[in-house]
């Protein structure tokens, strides 16, 4: 696929959220039609409003399929609806919306194989009969420190051993794609040293950061290549970038994840609305660093901002290379197919 239109190109840069769960909703219809506008090539679905603890856009089995059915005839055939659904208390799908109930990282780590393969299809078939094709997980970070409230402490790492990492997220890779849906391993270079959420902050891990946490992208960029996305953390190493996280740093995302890690897939970033990405007007420096896609849920506390993704087009037609967004732009369109 040969992509020609600049405008098209950006907008395929781009995943965003949006208010609503049916076509019937006029908040809906307003963000779609916003969406349509700035031709963006992908979603992403959450099931609470964090400003307001309300539903966002998954309310039942059938309404979701339904959604994602229109959001596809609305924005086109290869829109990539994602979600994060490690399992446990990072699940968007979950006993309150009707679909069944999942185990965390810290327990599947801990069932025997033909569980984890068990419990690893179940949540693929979930995702993938509603037509999600895109999911932010596995977490493939290390439980290398107890006390971190963002990882270890609300169990989203499998184990502290990569090893035991590597495997598990193998059998979730292997079950995801078995049921016709992407996987994106994170949070590179690693989150789970550090102490500190990025979620409220940049998170510092020069002096906390173990060699061993990357060895998971190695191996599982070794075994799928390609067919893994990778998503880069709001995570500042000074040894690598003085200035930036891994999320706007060239340094990591060009220099260390593809140069060093060879990796050739597509690189996402974590979401930009996070206390993490330094503020709004990041996704032009995220493309120009190296990724591919630049995320930005558009669920914060303080609120849905309806302009988003057109400020979003806009800031990567003024500021990334035209280089830059042919290039993810063709690696995008080959991957998600």
């Amino acid at each position: 696929m040969v992509i020609v239109d600049l405008d098209r190109a950006i907008g395929s840069l781009i995943i965003t959220g949006f208010r609503g769960d049916s076509l019937d909703d006029s908040d809906t219809r307003a963000d779609i039609k916003e969406l349509n506008r700035a031709h963006i090539g992908g979603v992403i679905l959450f099931d609470r409003e964090l400003s307001t603890a309300q539903p966002r856009n998954i309310r039942s089995n059938a309404q979701l399929e339904r959604l994602c059915n229109d959001l596809r005839h609305e924005l086109g055939d290869q829109l990539i609806i994602s979600i994060d659904q490690e399992g446990g208390r990072v699940s968007r799908l979950n006993t309150c919306n009707g679909f069944d109930s999942s185990t965390d990282a810290r327990s599947f780590g801990d069932l025997q194989t033909v569980d984890q393969q068990r419990a690893a299809d179940s949540a693929a078939h979930q995702l993938g009969k509603t037509g999600i094709n895109l999911n932010f997980a596995p977490c493939v970070d290390l439980a290398l420190n107890a006390d971190s409230s963002i990882i270890a402490k609300k169990g989203r790492s499998f184990s502290d051993d990569p090893s035991v990492v590597i495997q598990c997220a193998r059998l979730i890779i292997d079950a995801h794609h078995n049921r016709g849906v992407r996987c994106c391993i994170k949070h590179f270079p690693g989150h789970g040293s550090a102490i500190g959420d990025t979620h409220q902050g940049l998170v510092d891990i020069t002096d906390t950061h173990d060699p061993n946490e990357v060895f998971p992208y190695t191996k599982l960029i070794e075994d799928y290549g390609s067919s893994l996305a990778v998503m880069t953390g709001h995570l500042a190493h000074r040894g690598r970038d003085a200035d930036n996280p891994a999320s706007l740093s060239r340094a990591m995302t060009t220099g260390w994840l593809r140069e060093e890690l060879g990796f050739h897939g597509v690189v996402i970033t974590d979401s930009l609305d996070m206390g993490g990405a330094f503020g709004e007007g990041n996704a032009a420096r995220a493309i120009n660093a190296g990724a591919d896609i630049a995320l930005n849920g558009n669920n914060t506390a303080g609120g849905f901002d309806p302009g988003l993704s057109g400020r979003m087009h806009a800031e990567i037609r003024d500021g990334a290379k035209p280089e830059r967004i042919f290039e993810s732009a063709e690696r995008i369109a080959g991957w998600i197919r």
